[in-house]
């Protein structure tokens, strides 16, 4: 059967982040040429430069640019993980937990039966190319959260340093299951600064989310952040 599939990416650029921001609106330019339906969640300014190049098959929604974790934090003390301090900030990490956002508002806005997490600049990633994610988009089932991951599950979830039983640029959902998800990660997130007082990566708030049991999740195991992310993805039986 046929599934109408769709393409959620963002862009918020940070100051100071070692990528630069031209360098990042290279790497999306090329992931908007990929014809596939996308949704672009980024600031005005941006998405208006990004639309006039388009033509009219991508979406590029008002955003008010507000982060759901800072409402999560309102008076609550809290640290920031961070192994490099150039790069993880409070902001970098508001911009990383807003994927599931993004996604929950794609689906109440846009229709589509498979939504796909794909990180902005994915085709920085070695072995990563436009043909490739063609080739995936055209595999994905509307069965389960799927995401790709490096490490088996582990009861033990250590906060100071990324956790990669999942890796944080794909992230396939049926359209259905986003609203759920940003609702288990938004309540995970919240428990673990009550309890840590730590502000962590949103992969390691999704590791946490999985063991809530909440969720219906699965992991493919994609051994590192390379091509395996996509191509380590099973599609629907033949």
């Amino acid at each position: 059967m046929s599934r109408a599939v769709r393409i959620v990416t963002g862009y918020v650029p940070l100051p100071g982040h070692p990528r630069p921001r031209e360098t990042y609106l290279d790497l999306g330019r090329r992931l908007l040429r990929i014809p596939v339906p996308k949704v672009v969640w980024t600031t005005a300014e941006i998405g208006a430069e990004l639309a006039r190049e388009q033509d009219g098959a991508d979406a590029f929604p008002r955003w008010d640019g507000h982060f759901w974790i800072h409402d999560a934090l309102e008076g609550c003390p809290h640290s920031v993980a961070s192994q490099n301090p150039a790069k993880d900030t409070l902001g970098y990490h508001a911009i990383q937990h807003q994927k599931t956002q993004w996604l929950d508002r794609t689906s109440r806005e846009f229709e589509s039966d498979v939504l796909v997490w794909l990180d902005f600049g994915i085709l920085h990633v070695p072995g990563v190319t436009e043909d490739l994610i063609l080739d995936f988009v055209g595999k994905l089932r509307d069965d389960a959260i799927a995401i790709p991951g490096c490490w088996p599950r582990s009861d033990r979830i250590l906060l100071d340093h990324p956790n990669w039983r999942f890796c944080g640029a794909v992230v396939v959902c049926p359209a259905r299951l986003a609203p759920l998800l940003h609702s288990v990660c938004v309540d995970t997130f919240r428990g673990i600064v009550a309890f840590h007082q730590k502000v962590s990566w949103e992969v390691n708030t999704w590791a946490v989310a999985e063991q809530s049991g909440r969720l219906p999740i699965r992991q493919y195991h994609a051994t590192t952040h390379d091509q395996r992310m996509l191509t380590a993805y099973e599609g629907p039986p033949s």
